[in-house]
């Protein structure tokens, strides 16, 4: 997810002022790096970038709200990156650029870990127009999804949980894999791309004597006081 984060981020982002803020401690600074990593390749492939502004690292300390506040433009989209999962610097963080919203246009994108945060007013994830980068998303109007429910429901007697749509896609996608390919599917994987009911799945091979991977991934956002999805490709 981070490495399509920075993919993310130089193809849809390229031309904001994007800023990257982070604690300094290991697990941020690694994800910062990958970030980077991957919006310098994929601009470095496209036709256009020398026309593309590289994302500006902020390391957090308590003070350094001004130290943002000097880097933000206002006749730009400040995308602010926050690489984080430190419930606390995130809600502290988030609580701050609010209050700078008056002033400058800000969009924040922070990781899907943020969802289980409890302490983040509703009303900033709507102000500072947060997205998240997610491995799995359920939209509970798609019809499919609506299948599922009332299927699961008459037959459990119980609303399905997270795990319900995870187990299911995960058990539908490889078993269909290994009842058309038999036990060796896995070379099907680079041919075989679908999006199930909560999951995608779009598998690349790592290495030539490594494994698969799948780095699909959704964008989502609160909108309307709802969760939804960003329409994008990758």
């Amino acid at each position: 997810r981070i490495k399509r984060m920075g993919t993310y981020l130089a193809e849809y982002h390229r031309n904001d002022n994007v800023l990257i803020v982070n604690q300094d401690f290991y697990a941020e600074r690694k994800r910062t790096e990958v970030i980077l990593k991957n919006y310098t390749l994929f601009v470095e492939r496209s036709l256009d970038s020398t026309r593309a502004s590289f994302p500006k690292e902020i390391l957090w300390n308590s003070d350094e709200l001004n130290a943002i506040k000097g880097k933000l433009e206002l006749d730009k989209l400040n995308t602010i990156v926050i690489p984080s999962e430190d419930q606390a610097f995130v809600t502290q963080l988030l609580t701050m650029l609010n209050s700078l919203t008056e002033d400058f246009q800000i969009k924040v994108i922070g990781l899907g870990a943020w969802q289980k945060f409890d302490n983040i007013e509703v009303e900033y994830l709507h102000q500072l127009n947060v997205h998240f980068i997610v491995s799995e998303y359920v939209d509970h109007f798609d019809p499919r999804v609506i299948a599922f429910e009332n299927k699961f429901s008459e037959t459990y007697g119980m609303v399905p949980e997270r795990f319900s749509y995870l187990g299911f896609d995960v058990a539908y996608y490889y078993l269909e894999l290994l009842l058309q390919h038999g036990a060796n599917f896995e070379v099907m994987f680079l041919g075989d791309q679908k999006e199930l009911l909560g999951r995608q799945f779009e598998f690349f091979k790592t290495g030539i004597e490594s494994g698969y991977e799948n780095h699909s991934i959704y964008i989502v956002h609160y909108k309307d006081y709802t969760l939804q999805e960003i329409s994008i490709k990758l």
